[in-house]
């Protein structure tokens, strides 16, 4: 995360006015798992969800901040995170862009 953020110092354009609170509760969950060596019990059913809103191929004609060095790297078009109170069996598709 270090290197990004020396490599693209206007990177907060790209945050700016992009709700972030669900990141609070993922760290918190996963925080707490690495301090104490066991997950939290889960006690609320919840589903975090992230995206990308376009093709990572998408060009941008009139962006200020330029793609992050790193930008080809990247596959994936979301990323979607679980947690039931109850063992399930849960599905999520997406598209292959």
């Amino acid at each position: 995360m270090a290197d990004g953020l020396a490599q693209q110092p206007n990177s907060r354009d790209w945050v700016n006015g992009l709700d972030h609170q669900a990141y609070l509760a993922v760290t918190k969950y996963y925080s707490a798992a690495w301090k104490t060596g066991s997950y939290p019990a889960v006690t609320q059913n919840q589903i975090f969800l992230t995206a990308r809103p376009h093709s990572k191929n998408a060009a941008c004609t009139s962006d200020s901040v330029a793609k992050p060095s790193y930008a080809e790297r990247v596959r994936k078009l979301g990323i979607s995170l679980l947690k039931h109170v109850t063992v399930g069996t849960n599905a999520v598709a997406t598209s292959a862009d």
